[in-house]
Order: structure tokens, then sequence, then C-alpha cells
């Protein structure tokens, strides 16, 4: 690509370290650059992607940017945050393996409206999340969502990484090329299998439902508000919970998690002999400021988190045959983000029993309070807590936040339908 080889293999030892991080695999000093890089170019995946920067390095509009010497490399990684998911955490978590401090720019609402449409979680909501992941280290608000080498520059970031796609702005342009042309992009692998879109479709369904009842309601002269018909819905998915058919049950699982993306999430800490060990529990579908409060809550409370997934069963039970929306392993790696969180134990139910306060040495169970239970029958309710209050070990933790899942399918219902 370049007439002397020292400036090709400056540009392939850039190249070649990003790709590797694109492929999970560690970030090591690079022997042999140029073979590397010709084993990389052939593959059908990444091969146009480091083309297309060869391309642009050798016209000259793409010097490699040196980070001064003993400075720790700063990593801008923008975007709306706005219903995380495990796809959304994995890219922060292989953003921070690019260098020393994470910095997350959250786009404010006027810009993600005009490129995205508008956001369900206002700016303070999505902050709270962004803030509670374990690999952020700062947080940038009202990042441009087309970054300019003036803004790296303004919030002291050496680069701005990105994903193996390409973002495109509201004129459907590339919303990387200035920092791709200023040789300060680090490019990882977008996680396949989830996205945003998914999620809001899952809940698109039951807002027009909802949607559907209140224009029926208003016909007859009976309004009916969303957050009442939400606990209609769940009654009546109770009651057909077991004619679900196994196709719907299929589309509810489209990520799958494998034990090496379940061990990269992993704090590998275990609980010393010493640490008095809170015990939460619920179904956690969507990380959101509200479910954050309740960690960092519970974890203030003593020294490891422990906390238990609900598997599909139980939140079909809790809250209606639509639920979970996300796949039990992807719910954990959630949950495995958060920065309150110690350890989880995934597939549990609602009932807390003698094994398992014996079996992981439980010393304090802790709820939410206002208690949120769906459409969870009333002698289920009495008998959830029940050992650890006949303990004395039950605590309830008054949360200032009311959010909820049903917060955000009113939203939708309102902003969508």
């Amino acid at each position: 690509f370049f007439n002397d080889t020292a400036t090709t293999e400056i540009y392939t030892r850039s190249i070649v370290g990003s790709v590797r991080c694109v492929q999970e695999t560690d970030i090591e000093e690079i022997e042999k650059p140029l073979s590397d890089l010709k084993l990389l170019i052939e593959d059908k995946k990444y091969g146009e992607v480091i083309k297309d920067v060869l391309r642009i390095a050798q016209s000259g509009n793409y010097p490699i940017y040196q980070v001064p010497k003993g400075e720790k490399v700063r990593i801008l990684l923008e975007g709306c945050w706005d219903l995380m998911h495990s796809g959304h955490f994995n890219a922060i978590r292989q953003a921070k393996a690019l260098g020393d401090v994470l910095v997350l720019g959250m786009c404010g609402d006027e810009e993600i409206t005009l490129v995205k449409g508008p956001p369900v979680m206002t700016i303070d909501e999505r902050i709270a999340v962004a803030r509670s992941c374990k690999w952020v280290d700062e947080v940038a608000i009202d990042t441009p969502y087309d970054v300019t080498v003036e803004y790296l520059d303004k919030i002291h970031c050496h680069f701005d990484a990105h994903g193996d796609d390409i973002a495109k702005n509201a004129q459907g342009e590339d919303s990387n090329i200035l920092v791709k042309r200023a040789g300060r992009i680090k490019i990882f692998k977008r996680t396949e299998g989830v996205s945003t879109t998914d999620i809001v479709g899952k809940l698109l369904q039951i807002a027009n439902k909802i949607h559907e009842k209140v224009q029926a309601s208003g016909a007859e002269g009976k309004p009916v508000s969303a957050k009442d018909y939400l606990s209609t819905l769940r009654e009546e998915a109770k009651n057909t919970a077991a004619e679900a058919s196994e196709e719907s049950k299929l589309k509810a699982v489209k990520f799958m998690a494998t034990s090496r993306r379940l061990s990269h999430f992993s704090n590998c800490r275990e609980a010393k002999p010493t640490d008095k060990i809170v015990y939460v529990s619920g179904s956690f579908d969507v990380l959101h400021s509200g479910t954050v409060e309740f960690f960092e809550k519970a974890r203030a409370l003593g020294d490891f988190l422990m906390v238990g997934i609900y598997d599909d069963k139980t939140c079909s039970t809790y809250y209606g045959q639509q639920f979970p929306l996300l796949s039990l392993h992807e719910r954990a790696l959630n949950v495995l983000s958060c920065k309150y969180v110690d350890e989880v134990i995934i597939g549990t139910t609602g009932i807390i029993t003698e094994d398992l306060l014996k079996s992981f040495n439980i010393q304090l169970v802790a709820e939410g309070f206002p208690h949120f239970y769906g459409n969870v029958p009333a002698a289920l309710q009495e008998n959830e807590y029940k050992l650890a209050k006949d303990k004395g070990i039950y605590r309830d933790i008054n949360l200032v936040s009311k959010f909820t899942i049903d917060t955000i399918i009113e939203r939708l219902s309102l902003i969508h339908i």
C-alpha cells in the first residue's frame, strides 16, 4: 500500500492492534505486522474495513496519532445509551480495553431525536445507568453524534471508539469520518444478536394493545389508563400462559451467550468469610435508574451483593406471558455490568429457601420499596420473603425512583402510538 516499508509498518501496527480487539483476542506486541496484515485483509469480515482505512491513510489524510509519552490513553465512546442492553455493555467493555480511561459520551435529547427518534429515558435516567457501569470512568454530557477532533481535544481524549459497523448521521453519512481521517479512531467488534430495536419492538407490541384498549374504552366513555390496562393484560396473559406457542417462545430467545462472554463480564471474585453477603432477586429485564438505585442501596447494606435473576417461567408468572423481554443469560450480563453487583445466581425463583441462604452464606435479604409484584398471586407474595422475615434478616429498601418496566411501556405508548 505504501512505497516505504517503515510507513506501512506504522499503519499496520495501529490497524492490526485494533482488529485484534475486534476479534476479542489479547492485544499484544505484533512481531510480524506485514504478514499479520496480509492475513487480516484476506479475512472476509474485516478485510474491507482494513482496506478502507488504508486507502484513507495512503491518500495522506489519515496520519497516525501518537499519544504523548507518559499520558494515560483516554478513549471516548459516544452513543444514545437509551434502553441499554448487553450489546451496549459489551461495546463499553471492549472500548475500555483499548485504553486506560474510558469516557462515555452521552448524546443530547435533541440530537438523538434528529438521528434516531425521541429517547424513552430522560437524560438524567440515562446518565444514572451509564455511571453505574463498571467499565465507565467518566461521562461526558451532550456529546455530538458526529464526533470531531476538536471535541476529542476539548474533553482530553486521544481516540474515539466505535464498532466495526458504520454509524450514519441524519444526513446518511459516516458519523466517524472526521476522526478516521485524523487517525484517532479505535475499532472493536459489534455484538450480534441483540439490539435496542428488538427490545422496543417487543415493548411496542404491548403498547399497541394498550392503545387499542384505550381507544375502545374511550368510545364507550370509560377511559382506561396504560397503567390499568397493563394489569389487565398481565391477568389475561397469566390465564393463557400455558397456551403460548413454541414459536413465540423461540422468538423471545434471540441472544445466545457463551461461557466466554459470561467470563468477560464476571468479576471473578468470591466473598470472603468475613464479608456480609446481601441478597436481592428479580427479573431485571431492562436495566434502568430504579434498578441502579436498588443495587447501590442494597450493596451499601453489606460487603458483597449477590443478585438472583429469575428464570423465564418465574418472570412470566410474575409479570405476564409477554415477559421476559430478554433471555436469561442476557439479563445476567446486564446485571453483571453494574459496579454495585459482585455475583449473580442465574435462574432463580422468587422464593427464599433455607438451602439458598446456607449455600451462599447469605446474611441479609433485601427488597425494594415500593414493591413491584406485577401479577404475583397474593399467596406467593406472602411466601416469597417469609423465611427471611422469620429469621429477622429481611430489609426493605426505600427507593426514591418509581421507575419500572411499566414506565417504559407507558412512555412508548405516548411516543410511538
